[in-house]
Protein backbone atom coordinates (compact mmCIF):
# COMPACT_ATOMS: atom_id res chain seq x y z
CA UNK A 1 0.00 0.00 0.00
CA UNK A 2 2.96 2.08 1.03
CA UNK A 3 4.66 1.50 -2.49
CA UNK A 4 1.62 2.32 -4.25
CA UNK A 5 1.06 5.32 -2.34
CA UNK A 6 4.87 6.54 -3.39
CA UNK A 7 4.40 5.35 -6.95
CA UNK A 8 1.38 7.34 -7.35
CA UNK A 9 3.83 10.51 -6.29
CA UNK A 10 5.35 10.56 -9.17
CA UNK A 11 1.86 10.13 -11.23
CA UNK A 12 -0.42 13.31 -12.02
CA UNK A 13 -2.83 12.22 -9.63
CA UNK A 14 -2.88 15.36 -6.69
CA UNK A 15 -1.40 14.84 -3.53
CA UNK A 16 -4.63 14.93 -1.74
CA UNK A 17 -6.17 12.71 -3.51
CA UNK A 18 -3.57 10.23 -3.22
CA UNK A 19 -3.42 10.40 0.60
CA UNK A 20 -7.35 9.60 0.70
CA UNK A 21 -6.90 6.83 -1.41
CA UNK A 22 -4.18 5.41 0.73
CA UNK A 23 -6.46 6.31 4.02
CA UNK A 24 -8.89 3.88 2.11
CA UNK A 25 -6.19 1.19 1.77
CA UNK A 26 -5.39 1.45 5.28
CA UNK A 27 -8.96 1.79 7.04
CA UNK A 28 -9.95 -2.28 6.74
CA UNK A 29 -6.10 -3.14 7.78
CA UNK A 30 -6.39 -0.91 11.00
CA UNK A 31 -9.62 -2.28 11.58
CA UNK A 32 -9.11 -5.58 11.55
CA UNK A 33 -5.91 -5.21 13.95
CA UNK A 34 -8.44 -3.48 16.32
CA UNK A 35 -10.80 -6.39 16.30
CA UNK A 36 -7.85 -8.87 16.51
CA UNK A 37 -6.92 -7.01 20.54
CA UNK A 38 -10.86 -7.10 21.27
CA UNK A 39 -10.72 -9.89 23.47
CA UNK A 40 -13.69 -9.10 26.23
CA UNK A 41 -16.99 -9.88 25.89
CA UNK A 42 -17.83 -6.15 27.29
CA UNK A 43 -15.64 -4.47 24.40
CA UNK A 44 -17.45 -6.89 21.66
CA UNK A 45 -20.45 -5.89 23.07
CA UNK A 46 -19.46 -1.99 22.74
CA UNK A 47 -17.83 -2.49 19.26
CA UNK A 48 -21.20 -3.80 18.10
CA UNK A 49 -23.22 -1.15 20.08
CA UNK A 50 -21.25 1.57 18.53
CA UNK A 51 -21.89 -0.22 14.57
CA UNK A 52 -25.55 -0.52 15.56
CA UNK A 53 -25.86 3.49 16.41
CA UNK A 54 -23.79 4.43 13.54
CA UNK A 55 -26.19 2.17 11.52
CA UNK A 56 -29.28 3.80 12.89
CA UNK A 57 -28.12 7.05 12.66
CA UNK A 58 -26.54 7.23 9.22
CA UNK A 59 -29.94 5.52 8.42
CA UNK A 60 -32.34 8.41 9.87
CA UNK A 61 -30.00 10.83 8.03
CA UNK A 62 -30.78 8.98 4.83
CA UNK A 63 -34.38 8.83 5.24
CA UNK A 64 -34.50 12.53 6.06
CA UNK A 65 -33.20 13.36 3.21
CA UNK A 66 -34.89 11.24 1.13
CA UNK A 67 -38.26 12.44 2.56
CA UNK A 68 -36.44 15.73 1.42
CA UNK A 69 -36.33 15.66 -1.72
CA UNK A 70 -35.98 11.69 -2.95
CA UNK A 71 -38.14 12.43 -5.19
CA UNK A 72 -36.10 14.62 -7.26
CA UNK A 73 -32.44 12.44 -7.31
CA UNK A 74 -30.89 9.78 -5.85
CA UNK A 75 -30.03 10.37 -2.68
CA UNK A 76 -26.60 9.93 -1.49
CA UNK A 77 -25.45 10.46 2.12
CA UNK A 78 -22.56 11.78 4.01
CA UNK A 79 -20.85 10.65 0.95
CA UNK A 80 -22.90 11.67 -1.67
CA UNK A 81 -22.48 8.03 -3.18
CA UNK A 82 -25.88 6.84 -3.62
CA UNK A 83 -24.29 3.26 -4.31
CA UNK A 84 -21.74 3.69 -0.92
CA UNK A 85 -24.68 4.55 0.90
CA UNK A 86 -27.32 1.71 -0.30
CA UNK A 87 -24.27 -0.66 0.25
CA UNK A 88 -23.76 0.37 3.50
CA UNK A 89 -27.60 0.22 4.68
CA UNK A 90 -27.64 -3.27 2.75
CA UNK A 91 -24.96 -4.22 4.75
CA UNK A 92 -25.52 -3.71 7.93
CA UNK A 93 -29.21 -4.25 8.25
CA UNK A 94 -28.95 -8.03 8.61
CA UNK A 95 -26.66 -7.00 11.59
CA UNK A 96 -29.49 -4.53 13.32
CA UNK A 97 -32.10 -7.41 12.35
CA UNK A 98 -30.06 -10.40 13.79
CA UNK A 99 -29.18 -8.00 16.90
CA UNK A 100 -33.01 -6.88 17.48
CA UNK A 101 -34.22 -10.66 17.32
CA UNK A 102 -31.51 -12.59 18.88
CA UNK A 103 -29.19 -10.33 20.91
CA UNK A 104 -31.35 -7.93 22.71
CA UNK A 105 -34.86 -7.50 24.18
CA UNK A 106 -37.62 -5.00 25.61
CA UNK A 107 -37.12 -1.20 24.41
CA UNK A 108 -33.16 -2.07 22.60
CA UNK A 109 -35.00 -4.58 20.75
CA UNK A 110 -37.94 -2.41 18.95
CA UNK A 111 -35.15 0.43 18.55
CA UNK A 112 -33.29 -2.09 16.21
CA UNK A 113 -36.37 -3.51 14.34
CA UNK A 114 -37.60 0.30 14.02
CA UNK A 115 -33.66 1.17 13.00
CA UNK A 116 -33.73 -1.62 10.30
CA UNK A 117 -37.23 -0.18 8.87
CA UNK A 118 -35.78 3.21 8.97
CA UNK A 119 -32.57 2.30 6.97
CA UNK A 120 -34.81 0.30 4.75
CA UNK A 121 -36.77 2.67 3.79
CA UNK A 122 -33.54 5.15 3.15
CA UNK A 123 -32.42 2.51 1.06
CA UNK A 124 -35.18 3.13 -1.14
CA UNK A 125 -33.89 6.39 -2.35
CA UNK A 126 -30.93 5.33 -2.87
CA UNK A 127 -32.07 3.68 -5.97
CA UNK A 128 -29.03 1.53 -5.60
CA UNK A 129 -29.73 -1.48 -7.61
CA UNK A 130 -27.55 -3.71 -6.02
CA UNK A 131 -28.47 -2.84 -2.51
CA UNK A 132 -31.86 -3.44 -2.90
CA UNK A 133 -31.19 -6.85 -4.33
CA UNK A 134 -28.26 -7.29 -1.62
CA UNK A 135 -30.91 -6.43 1.34
CA UNK A 136 -33.27 -9.13 1.01
CA UNK A 137 -30.61 -11.54 0.08
CA UNK A 138 -28.78 -10.80 3.22
CA UNK A 139 -31.65 -10.92 5.41
CA UNK A 140 -32.92 -13.89 3.43
CA UNK A 141 -29.33 -15.96 4.64
CA UNK A 142 -29.33 -14.52 8.32
CA UNK A 143 -33.49 -16.05 8.62
CA UNK A 144 -31.89 -19.26 7.17
CA UNK A 145 -29.00 -19.39 8.89
CA UNK A 146 -30.73 -18.48 12.27
CA UNK A 147 -31.00 -22.28 13.12
CA UNK A 148 -35.20 -21.28 13.60
CA UNK A 149 -36.96 -22.92 10.27
CA UNK A 150 -39.99 -20.94 10.80
CA UNK A 151 -38.03 -17.43 10.02
CA UNK A 152 -36.42 -19.03 7.04
CA UNK A 153 -40.12 -19.46 5.46
CA UNK A 154 -41.16 -16.72 6.92
CA UNK A 155 -38.58 -14.77 4.80
CA UNK A 156 -39.18 -17.29 1.50
CA UNK A 157 -42.86 -16.12 1.84
CA UNK A 158 -42.38 -12.61 2.07
CA UNK A 159 -39.58 -13.06 -0.98
CA UNK A 160 -42.17 -15.30 -2.87
CA UNK A 161 -44.86 -12.52 -2.13
CA UNK A 162 -43.01 -9.59 -3.41
CA UNK A 163 -41.52 -11.62 -6.63
CA UNK A 164 -45.20 -12.59 -7.41
CA UNK A 165 -46.61 -8.98 -6.78
CA UNK A 166 -44.00 -6.91 -7.86
CA UNK A 167 -46.75 -3.82 -7.03
CA UNK A 168 -46.25 -3.90 -3.10
CA UNK A 169 -42.90 -2.45 -3.72
CA UNK A 170 -42.22 1.39 -4.20
CA UNK A 171 -42.57 2.93 -7.86
CA UNK A 172 -39.09 4.50 -7.37
CA UNK A 173 -37.58 0.64 -7.06
CA UNK A 174 -39.66 -0.57 -9.76
CA UNK A 175 -38.90 2.09 -11.94
CA UNK A 176 -35.08 1.61 -11.03
CA UNK A 177 -34.87 -1.55 -12.21
CA UNK A 178 -37.48 -1.25 -15.25
CA UNK A 179 -34.97 1.25 -16.35
CA UNK A 180 -32.16 -0.95 -16.33
CA UNK A 181 -33.94 -3.42 -18.67
CA UNK A 182 -34.95 -1.04 -20.91
CA UNK A 183 -31.28 0.33 -21.53
CA UNK A 184 -30.12 -3.19 -22.31
CA UNK A 185 -32.60 -4.52 -24.28
CA UNK A 186 -31.58 -4.77 -27.79
CA UNK A 187 -32.27 -2.13 -29.95
CA UNK A 188 -35.59 -1.41 -31.41
CA UNK A 189 -37.14 -3.31 -28.84
CA UNK A 190 -39.04 -1.82 -26.33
Amino acid sequence: WVWGFVLGLSGNIPFLEMTVLLKRWLDPVFACLLALRIVKQEDRRFVLACVLLGYVLIGVQGLRHGLDYGDKVRIGGLLDQPNDLGAFLAMYAPLALMSALFLTEGRIRYALLGGVVVGSWALLFTQSRAALIGLPVGILTLLFRSGRGGLGVLGLVLAGTIWLFPEVLPEQATARFATTYVEKSLPGVA
